[in-house]
Parts: structure tokens; C-alpha cells; sequence
């Protein structure tokens, strides 16, 4: 990881050390507060030293109050006390943490602004689900974890929060859309957002195997009587690419000949949901034929293992 950032959500410092310290004296307050970003800064060594961090405080204002309509934003904390030693750890981490205090928006707000700014760059240092819609690394300062979240798992989470809803802001979500519905709803959302059961599954199985990937990041220019681009399905770490196929039909092989001519350097690789199938009726040539022809690797269903080296 080169230079880094630690953005820390100061409202979750503030809260945690006043509670902890509520039949304590302020000065007891104060150190939790120390304690608190101590602990962060020490257990994110990802991030090399002389340490970047900011902490965010959320001040005056919040927009959301105004664009609230079908119920009140965190409308369900009315009656919840605030700790009494809460001025004094925000206090300290102002005059000692420097923190950045928000207005007209929440300290998460900012956080995430920053994060999405600094993609993995950034490491988010909160307990807030909230913030697992951000691809940047994670750090939960109750259980000490530190976990790197991408950007499928992070739109993926920001979809569930839509139609779950979040009943510790008071947000309503889709009406009888629980957990298990959603899951239900993105599963199949996923599978169109890949294009294909075959690409659902093979980015899958690499989550499973823990490799790292792209999915339809880059554009690759080649030329057919006009000026075209191609974007590669998965690319692996080893700059593999990795090409999903059900059907392969006659303009996508003409396409990857050209591809082939016209980057060499390039290692396409296909995977087949079945290499037997013939190119077209009639034909004996099956897809594994015409690959190995023209020079391609290829496999079924599956990225062999060596293929990840």
C-alpha cells in the first residue's frame, strides 16, 4: 500500500468514550478519547508512518432533515439521552485531533467524499454499516478488523440499504422487502449486471479462491474497417485475461482474431460453458478446436488453478 489516509468517524469516538466514562470524571473522558485513536492508528499499520489521518465531527445542520418526507430523519431518537461528558470528547478532539467539523451534513458525509476520492488509498475507521458502500479498506474500532471492500460488494451493499431501508435513521425501505427478500432481489441483479450465469459464476468461484480481479474495467482499441474497442470480462492479477463464453458466434471470433493480430501482447484466454459445442451446424469444429487453431487457451466452466500463477 503506498501513501494512505485514515479517515476516522469522530461522532462513534465521541459517543463510545462518553458512555464508557458516564459515571467517571471528564478527565477519564478525555483519555478514552486518546485511547480510542491510539488504538486505531496503532492497528492500521497498512498505512505507513508519519501516520495521515483526519477525524470528521459532525456539526450544525443536516440536509436531510429537509428532503425527509415519508418519516422524520432519525425521528426515532428523539428520546434518547445523550451522555453528559459528549461536549468534552468532542472538545478534546478538536483541540487535540484537529478534527474537521461538517456543517449542513454529517461527519459521514464527509468521510465518504474523501474515501470515495482516495478509492483504496483510504481506510475508513468507524463501525458504521453505512460505510461498507465505500470501496476503500475498512477498520471496525470495536472488533479490530481491517477489510478491503470493492466496488461489487460495496454497490451491492448500497442496493440492500434501498430496499431494507435502515431503521436506526428512521428510513423506510421497499414495503415488504426484508434481508432474505433483498438478497433474493440482488442475486438476480447480479447475474445481469455480469451478463451471463457463466460470468456470475466465475467471479464467484475467484471470490472463493481469493483472487483479486477486474471486471470490464479497461477498453482495448483494435481496428475493423473502423476504429472499435474491446472490453475484457476479468483480468487477473498476472494480466491474464479471461474471456466467459456460451455462445461464441461468428463476429465475436472474427473479432478476437483481429484483437489477436493487433495486440500480441495480449494473453486472451477463453472460458466455455461447454468447448465440444460446434462454431456452427453442420461444422465439425468445435470451439476448443477452433481455439486451439488460432491459439488460444481455454477451459470449462472453470479457471484452472494454473491460470492464477
Amino acid at each position: 500500500m503506498d501513501m494512505g489516509k485514515v479517515l476516522i468517524d469522530g461522532d462513534i469516538i465521541a459517543y463510545r468514550a462518553a458512555f464508557s466514562t458516564e459515571t467517571m470524571g471528564s478527565s477519564d473522558t478525555i483519555r478514552k478519547v486518546d485511547d480510542l485513536i491510539d488504538f486505531i492508528l496503532e492497528k492500521t499499520v497498512l498505512f505507513p508512518e508519519p501516520q495521515d489521518y483526519i477525524v470528521y465531527l459532525t456539526g450544525k445542520g443536516n440536509f436531510r432533515h429537509e428532503i425527509a418526507k415519508s418519516a422524520v430523519y432519525k425521528g426515532n431518537r428523539k428520546d434518547v439521552q445523550k451522555p453528559r461528558h459528549l461536549q468534552t470528547a468532542r472538545d478534546r478532539m478538536s483541540s487535540k485531533w484537529n478534527a474537521v467539523i461538517s456543517e449542513g451534513e454529517e461527519a459521514d458525509d464527509l468521510i465518504a467524499i474523501e474515501a470515495a476520492r482516495l478509492g483504496y488509498d483510504a481506510c475508513v475507521a468507524s463501525i458504521d454499516k453505512d460505510m461498507l458502500q465505500i470501496p476503500c479498506w475498512h477498520f471496525n474500532i470495536v472488533r479490530g478488523d481491517l477489510v478491503k471492500v470493492n466496488p461489487a460488494e460495496g454497490i451491492k451493499f448500497f442496493y440492500h440499504q434501498i430496499l431494507t431501508g435502515d431503521r436506526a435513521d428512521n428510513i423506510k425501505g421497499l414495503h415488504g422487502t426484508g434481508p432474505k427478500k433483498a438478497d433474493k432481489i440482488l442475486q438476480l441483479a447480479i447475474k445481469h449486471g455480469y451478463r451471463s450465469g457463466l460470468e456470475d459464476d466465475i467471479s464467484q468461484d475467484l471470490k472463493t479462491r481469493g483472487v483479486d480481479f477486474e471486471y470490464e474495467t479497461k477498453k482495448i482499441k483494435w481496428v475493423l474497417h473502423q476504429n472499435k474497442s474491446y472490453t475484457p470480462d476479468f483480468i487477473l492479477p498476472n494480466g491474464v485475461i479471461i474471456e466467459s463464453k456460451g455462445r461464441f458466434v461468428v463476429s465475436d471470433r472474427m473479432k478476437h482474431l483481429e484483437i489477436k493480430k493487433q495486440h500480441p501482447e495480449l494473453d486472451i484466454r477463453f472460458v466455455f460453458s461447454n468447448s465440444r459445442a460446434k462454431i456452427n451446424k453442420g461444422s465439425k469444429t468445435t470451439y476448443g478446436m477452433w481455439s486451439e487453431k488460432h491459439g488460444f487457451m481455454y477451459a470449462d466452466k472453470r479457471i484452472p488453478d494454473e491460470w492464477l500463477k
